[in-house]
């Protein structure tokens, strides 16, 4: 058996289903000074909803990324589950440097690298919930920071040292800068996700990636101010078409009230129910669409 952490213990990773790699269930960032955005996911019940309306559209699991700090619960994450039958798998590690708790300025790598593995092994606090995943970890501007180095490091440690994968918030054109740190760090490139690439539709830039052997992820579709999901469309179909179906995860990214299907939003089922037919119209098939939302982000979770 092929194990993944969930917030309700492990279990077979054949047991997942389609799977959202990049999401938030109840985060909280309200809190950070002189920031515009403050986005809120708090109402237990509309959460709930809204995890049901993921079922029903054949959602099975959904990766929860929020770090610590920023309104991850782990409790709230375990009860959803137990009461949607959506596994949900809880990330863990610090955001970026405006998101930062006072710990990260006053610990060493070693000291936080120290704390994100006794998570991982034992729970969180006394509530014995594991995560499943490191991150979402990431920069703020295009260059790092102190701080956000000192993460990076500590989080690739905790990742060597645990066999998680590590999965990143990247500004456009980054990724190869957050590579190189954690390549310092001896991180296997196959343990490594690059989220929010969809900022930046440019095939070469995700040929650069994959060259190096990490995972690609398209985890903003829906967003169309951004980008436009039939230009996200075609560059999934071209990547899979150059053979690198095996790199790909595409995922959401829900963490404002907006999104919701209960707030007239797509809500995280769009993927399944707009996305996905939009692939098939392009030319791909199940069996590839199967790839890409069971098996790549499966293989991401097993330990």
């Amino acid at each position: 058996m092929s194990k993944v952490v969930t917030v309700n213990g492990e279990v077979d990773s054949k047991e997942l289903g389609h799977i959202q790699p990049h999401e938030h269930i109840f985060v909280d960032i309200s809190w950070v000074p002189n920031r515009w955005d403050f986005p809120v996911l708090e109402d237990y019940s509309q959460m709930k909803e809204e995890l049901m309306l993921y079922k029903s559209a054949g959602g099975g699991t959904l990766v929860d990324v929020t770090p610590l700090n920023c309104g991850r619960d782990p409790q709230k994450l375990q009860q959803i589950s137990r009461e949607t039958g959506v596994h949900v798998v809880m990330g863990t590690s610090w955001y970026r440097a405006p998101y930062y708790p006072e710990i990260i300025n006053k610990s060493t790598t070693n000291s936080l690298a120290t704390l994100l593995e006794e998570e991982i092994r034992f729970g969180c606090g006394d509530s014995g919930i594991r995560p499943g995943i490191i991150g979402e970890i990431g920069i703020d501007k295009r260059w790092i920071q102190g701080s956000e180095e000192r993460v990076f490091r500590a989080s690739a440690r905790a990742a060597r040292s645990t066999g998680l994968t590590i999965t990143t918030h990247t500004p456009p054109h980054c990724a190869i800068l957050l590579f190189d740190l954690l390549e310092e760090e001896k991180v296997n490139p196959e343990r490594i996700i690059f989220g929010h690439l969809d900022n930046t539709l440019e095939s070469e830039y995700f040929l650069q990636i994959i060259d190096k052997g990490c995972s690609v992820e398209l985890d903003l579709i829906g967003m169309q101010h951004l980008n436009s999901d039939e230009r996200r469309a075609q560059l999934v179909i071209d990547l899979v078409r150059r053979g690198h179906i095996e790199k790909i995860l595409l995922s959401m990214d829900i963490y404002t009230r907006p999104q919701l299907k209960t707030n007239n939003g797509f809500g995280y089922g769009y993927l399944i129910e707009t996305f996905l037919p939009r692939l098939i119209q392009g030319g791909l098939n199940s069996e590839e669409i199967h790839v890409m939302t069971h098996v790549n982000p499966a293989r991401h979770l097993e330990v």
